[in-house]
């Protein structure tokens, strides 16, 4: 079937490829359905409701529940804890990951070994990366404190535990999240990388560009697409971080990591309200998806800008 005047011809699909697709997005749709659609419904309905530390559903409030958590100081407190961890690990992760991938495309003897050391952390699960950087930290026998006394920034008598510093906690934390999610970065970017024309850097070369113009102007536009997708990626990585926070630091000291994730599963298991933990978890779905369509729109439109 054919449009006249144009050479675009319209395939139209068979009833036998309608089944096929179907059975391939069946799977995604179940999962969907049981993992976020069904706990959302879940989690919107109990939080009109009262109930008590085991579950059980009470009598309908309406907007009271949701009203008593919006004005909590801790909820303030847990925004602002996901914001600034969020504000640590994506730019980081970005760009340790980018300057990985470029130091690895290069041709170099011995290259292959650092893709692998770069990539490696990829296979190392979170909570084992948080258990590694528990003894990494500890505040008398961690390694952590042997090279700050080496460089002079401790005494050979000091301790310290960043963990439990006020200032400190979440950029330690932050440091493993990043440290543990830098394979992916690396293995994303250099897979974007694959992706562009050798021709563009021989051309450039042939016109006297340097490494740096080259990057700037070929390498960052061309996988401009993939650095949209890393960073939605990991801020929402960021966002729904849970793992090492409660390894690391159970969200102290005084609330300073305590980030939204976090705060939900607090509210819910530890403090046994199950309206409140109920009213965090839609609170952290706004978050996520408002983030995403931020996002989205600010890659379209800088899509669109780099298409005039």
């Amino acid at each position: 079937m054919s449009v006249a005047g144009d050479d675009v011809s319209l395939i139209v699909p068979r009833r036998g490829d309608r089944l096929v697709a179907a059975v391939f997005v069946l799977p995604a749709l179940v999962g969907v359905t049981v993992f976020v659609l069904f706990p959302f419904v879940s989690s919107t309905r109990l939080a009109f409701f009262r109930v008590d530390r085991f579950g059980h559903i009470g009598r309908y409030v309406g907007w009271a529940n949701v009203t008593r958590v919006l004005r909590l100081p801790e909820l303030r407190t847990s925004l602002a804890a996901t914001a600034k961890f969020v504000l640590l690990v994506t730019p980081a992760s970005l760009v340790l990951g980018l300057a990985l991938a470029v130091a690895a495309y290069r041709p170099l003897r011995g290259i292959a070994l650092f893709r692998v050391v770069f990539s490696s952390t990829i296979a190392t699960a979170g909570a084992l990366s948080a258990a590694l950087f528990v003894v990494l930290l500890a505040p008398t026998t961690g390694a952590v404190r042997y090279a700050l006394q080496s460089i002079g920034l401790l005494g050979p008598n000091e301790t310290i535990n960043l963990l439990s510093d006020n200032r400190w906690a979440i950029v330690a934390v932050a440091t493993v999240t990043v440290w543990s999610g830098l394979g992916l970065s690396f293995i994303l970017f250099s897979a974007a990388l694959q992706g562009v024309p050798e021709v563009l850097y021989e051309s450039a070369a042939l016109d006297g560009c340097n490494g740096w113009t080259m990057f700037r102007y070929i390498t960052v536009p061309m996988i401009r697409p993939m650095i949209g997708f890393a960073t939605i990626a990991f801020t929402l990585n960021a966002v729904l971080i849970f793992g090492q926070i409660d390894l690391l630091t159970k969200g102290g000291p005084g609330h300073r990591t305590d980030v939204l994730a976090y705060a939900l599963y607090h509210a819910s298991f530890r403090d046994g309200d199950q309206a409140k933990g109920a009213v965090y978890s839609v609170v952290l779905l706004v978050v996520c998806l408002l983030l995403g369509v931020i996002q989205m729109r600010f890659l379209r439109r800088r899509h669109d800008d780099d298409s005039l």
